[in-house]
Order: structure tokens, then C-alpha cells, then sequence
């Protein structure tokens, strides 16, 4: 699926950014339900996109659950996430940092 600025839909699956400008994207908490929903992110175009998942995602680092999950500007940028918990976990990242 291709994305547009603004709410991401939870589905399985991946997701291409493909603006010609910065994607800055929302994912809201997964609900129970969701839980093991497994999303890939892809930068389609050489630009530092943003998903904002404000407490969210749990990159495996001290300093509790982070915020912001940003793209290097390179095509090919990549992160996993999966719903675990009503949670966002990074099961991989590439040149994307969580903060």
C-alpha cells in the first residue's frame, strides 16, 4: 500500500512512502485485536519521513517507550513494527531512528 500524509490504517503488511516531499504520518495504539499485527515501512523517495506514535514504540533501549520513528533520506529506509501489548515493538530497523 502506498501512504499519504496523516493516520495510517493498522493492517498486516507493508506500507511505501512515495511523496515527493516528507511523509509525516500518525499510527494510533493497536488495539487488542490487532495484537501480532506485523506493518513494514518503506521510504519509496529519498526523504526524512516521520511516524509519530506518541508513547508508543518500544525500540529495546533504556528510557521507556518512544515517540517518533524518522527515515534517513535515502530510498530503501526501512523499519518493522509489530503490535505487542497495545504497543508498537521494532522488530527491525534501516537507517531509521526512534527517538
Amino acid at each position: 500500500a502506498e501512504a499519504a500524509n496523516g493516520a495510517i490504517t493498522i493492517s498486516a503488511g507493508t506500507v511505501i512512502f512515495t511523496n515527493a516531499g516528507v511523509n509525516a504520518m500518525t499510527l494510533a495504539a493497536p488495539s487488542a485485536g490487532q495484537e501480532g499485527t506485523r506493518m513494514t515501512f518503506v521510504a519509496g523517495t529519498a526523504n526524512a519521513h516521520t511516524i509519530t506514535a506518541t508513547g508508543l514504540i518500544d525500540d529495546g533501549v533504556t528510557g521507556g517507550s518512544k515517540n517518533v520513528a524518522t527515515f534517513a533520506a535515502f530510498v530503501g529506509a526501512t523499519i518493522t513494527l509489530e503490535a505487542y501489548n497495545s504497543k508498537w515493538v521494532v522488530v527491525a530497523s534501516n537507517n531509521v531512528t526512534v527517538s
